[in-house]
């Protein structure tokens, strides 16, 4: 049930009481598993990751305080809490059908937001008031006007039924990994649809950090399973640097046109300067959106943003350097057993990482329902490497070759009577 609520909620996106629900059916379900787990002496595994969430909901409530009402704010604790919820549950579940649930609903959500994306990006439509806000983003960050002169530098930016487009990016950059695992295993047309439409959903948010974080994610998929490995990446990388030689011009133009890293490093600046003035804070926190609530705004004589738009950032000063320390330790702790293990879904699990870590350099959707998506999956393919889940066990093929065994095995017994 609660696996079917974290797929729901995305068309929920910005529904803050649809959250809350949520939130509390999740967290209400996995304290019933954690008790029934406890009566009958089953082991419960109390990981860094679940350390990290403990840490941010106590931050969030002795150094911002219990937020009251149903007003934005309360998302400072459901997103910890159902990000807990979901992690916990998915994390102890051990059943294949829940996992291949997980991945088909997660993948064929990416593919929905993806054509609404693109639709939006090419046509402007469909438009969701309720959602998206007043309407839709437009900037002049097309670039295939660039490379094919003549076109509109200006084009609506796809973003779903999401806020931003930067959030529906980074919500892709995690679905990528499931779809490329899900193609890789199963081999089918529709898999291989399905990648291929969340790919150019990415293309058409126009956000340049979850395109570079894709290409990443696809590096580090593709060469990991691939024959002559270290021949094929030099190849790949002689063209590539070509390839950036001839097209340099293009790129610095773009960059200038479109860039804003003198306003990001602004707002860095700005921040950094409110942080260090409490150095006990700096180690233990400012709390979850505190400089976005108390700090940045546009009153400071010089243009900065009103959003961190750098994730890492954002939780060393809200989450302090314990917070960060934590995470920092949670992360590595997955990615080291991932490593152990060498399946797509252990692969799949580190490419998401570096993507959407990549993607999280310039934005904060981290601290949102993405973030909730982003520690979900990291719950159920924690669980899909160590038991080597696979989609091939139910293939066409390997019946046929399974059936082929028994009939061979059968006329062995004939002949040995």
């Amino acid at each position: 049930m609660t696996t079917v609520l974290q797929i729901i909620s995305a068309a929920h996106s910005e529904s803050i009481n649809y959250y809350i629900y949520c939130a509390l059916l999740t967290d209400m379900v996995a304290l019933c598993y954690a008790l029934l787990a406890i009566q009958r002496k089953e082991g419960i595994v109390f990981n860094w990751m679940i350390i990290y969430f403990a840490y941010r909901f106590l931050n969030v409530i002795f150094v911002r305080g219990f937020p009251g009402g149903f007003a934005a704010s309360y998302l400072l604790l459901v997103n910890t809490i159902i990000g807990l919820g979901f992690y916990f549950l998915l994390y102890h579940n051990e059943r294949k059908d829940v996992f291949r649930f997980c991945v088909i609903a997660l993948v064929g959500l990416g593919v929905f937001e993806a054509c609404i994306g693109i639709s939006q990006a090419t046509t402007g439509e469909p438009y969701f008031e309720n959602l998206v806000g007043e309407e839709l983003h437009t900037f002049n960050r097309n670039y295939f006007a660039y490379i094919f002169p003549g076109g509109a530098k200006s084009t609506v930016l796809g973003s779903g039924t999401f806020r931003h487009f930067n959030a529906l990016g980074s919500f892709l950059v995690v679905v990528f990994p499931i779809a490329y695992a899900l193609w890789y295993e199963s081999r089918k047309r529709l898999a291989l649809f399905a990648l291929v439409a969340i790919f150019l959903g990415i293309v058409f948010t126009f956000s340049r950090g979850a395109l570079i974080g894709t290409f990443l994610m696809y590096t580090i998929l593709y060469f990991s399973f691939t024959k002559d490995r270290w021949m094929k990446m030099g190849l790949i990388v002689a063209g590539g640097l070509i390839i950036l030689a001839s097209i340099a011009p293009l790129l610095i133009s773009y960059a200038n046109e479109t860039g804003n890293a003198t306003i990001r490093f602004n707002t860095w600046m700005e921040m950094w300067k409110h942080a260090k003035t409490d150095y006990r804070m700096l180690v233990f926190g400012w709390g979850e959106n505190y400089f976005r609530d108390r700090v940045l705004n546009w009153g400071h004589g010089v243009w900065i943003m009103n959003n961190t738009h750098n994730t890492f950032f954002q939780t060393l000063l809200e989450n302090g350097v314990v917070g960060f320390l934590i995470f920092g330790i949670a992360i590595g702790q997955f990615i080291f057993k991932a490593i152990r293990f060498k399946n797509i879904w252990a692969y799949a699990g580190i490419a998401m990482i570096v993507g959407f870590a990549f993607s999280q350099f310039f934005e904060h959707t981290f601290y949102g329902f993405v973030g909730t998506i982003f520690f979900a999956v990291l719950g159920f393919l924690q669980i899909a490497m160590q038991a080597s889940f696979t989609y091939a066990d139910d293939s066409k093929e390997l019946k046929e070759n399974k059936n082929l065994t028994e009939q061979s095995e059968s006329l062995k017994d004939m002949v040995e009577k």
